[in-house]
């Protein structure tokens, strides 16, 4: 995934990074769950469609692939257990500007479903099988991971004890951008993990300002091709371009 970037990518990875943290407030979480229903999918699909999206007008590249983290928990008798029981499956998408979103929304979902089936297949044997020549400065197979997870899942609760997660500030990043949306009390985080080696913090903050705008758009019309969709609102651009070459500049005499 070749996003742009902000320094040169160096030759060794050195896994320093930053977050940046973001929330999506509930209207905005309810029209995103009626747009998953009318296209019968789930809210995670959904978002991860959008988040392809995303990827796809950043990088200009349309073979795109997103790591997902799956619990690795896959019999009842795990759920008890105390450990890190967690494994990764790579979804290679395919975005094309023609198609409608409607129709992307399936390929995802149906990709998605696909890779479910082999989510018990390690990793780590996976790399080992494709990757023949690793290059040191970027993560195997997938750049960006996608996370989604309902907040409650988060909670620990024991007769003594009360866990909930707490958000820290991370200065380590696997990957060079991982999308982190958890859904909690009606809102969801819009949480921008990155590869400060690559990337500053305050273009983090325009991508997820792009990343908004692009869920604005797919409610106001979840019908359009793939390539109307934009990261920005040029309505809104030009207008405050004109307000900034209408403004009279007094410089003094």
């Amino acid at each position: 995934l070749e996003l742009p970037m902000d320094y040169p990518r160096p030759a060794r990875k050195s896994g320093k990074g930053g977050i940046v943290f973001g929330n999506i407030d509930k209207s905005m979480v309810i029209a995103l769950k009626e747009v998953a229903k009318k296209n019968s999918c789930t809210i995670n699909m959904l978002l991860l469609s959008i988040y392809s999206l995303f990827l796809n007008k950043l990088s200009n590249q349309n073979n795109i692939i997103i790591g997902m983290p799956i619990s690795g928990r896959p019999h009842k008798d795990f759920e008890t257990v105390i450990g890190m029981f967690a494994n990764s499956i790579a979804l290679p998408l395919q975005v094309e500007n023609e198609t409608s979103f409607p129709e992307f929304i399936t390929q995802v979902k149906n990709k998605t479903l696909k890779a479910y089936q082999h989510q018990s297949y390690p990793f780590e044997r996976l790399v080992e099988h494709i990757v023949k020549n690793r290059d040191l400065s970027r993560n195997p197979i997938f750049d960006t991971m996608f996370v989604f997870e309902k907040g409650e899942k988060r909670i620990l609760k024991t007769s003594e004890f009360h866990f909930e997660a707490y958000p820290l500030k991370k200065d380590i990043s696997p990957y060079d951008l991982a999308l982190e949306m958890i859904e909690q009390n009606g809102e969801m985080s819009l949480n921008f993990e990155f590869n400060s080696d690559i990337f500053k913090w305050e273009t983090m903050k325009q991508w997820q300002n792009y990343l908004l705008n692009l869920f604005k758009e797919v409610i106001a019309n979840s019908n359009l091709k793939v390539g109307e969709y934009q990261l920005w609102n040029s309505t809104a651009q030009k207008k405050k371009k004109k307000k900034v070459n209408n403004t009279k500049m007094d410089f003094g005499s």
